[in-house]
């Protein structure tokens, strides 16, 4: 599954039209992931609702920490070091579905679980 199937249509739009065009053969697969943006839209539009409705009152947080570096460099080693209860870490489906995180991701975390190493997180 491509990445930018759990974007939002915003994202979907911008990326598109900034790649300077896109090629026929990668239609299909463009058009299966404007299918999944799509066929999410009513879950994160209710998502939306729902989350801004609870929210009351917001506070400071402290700023997040981004783990970035080439694969096979350690970043692995390090989310999961960090992801121990000291700290805290971001599920795999929020960082895949960030739109959609309390109603579709309920859906699709039994099959992600499933397909991850069980030492993972």
């Amino acid at each position: 599954m491509h990445p930018l199937s759990g974007s939002n249509l915003a994202t979907l739009a911008r990326v598109m039209l900034g790649s300077g065009g896109i090629p026929p053969r990668h239609w299909a697969e463009v058009a299966l992931i404007t299918a999944a943006v799509l066929g999410r839209l009513p879950f994160t539009l209710i998502e939306r609702l729902l989350v801004k409705s609870r929210l009351t009152e917001t506070r400071d947080m402290p700023p997040p920490i981004f783990i970035l570096g080439h694969w096979r460099s350690g970043t692995t080693h390090l989310y999961n070091i960090m992801s121990k209860a000291d700290f805290g870490f971001v599920p795999p489906l929020a960082t895949g579905l960030p739109w959609d995180l309390m109603i579709i991701s309920r859906l699709f975390r039994p099959l992600l679980e499933r397909a991850l190493p069980s030492s993972r997180y």
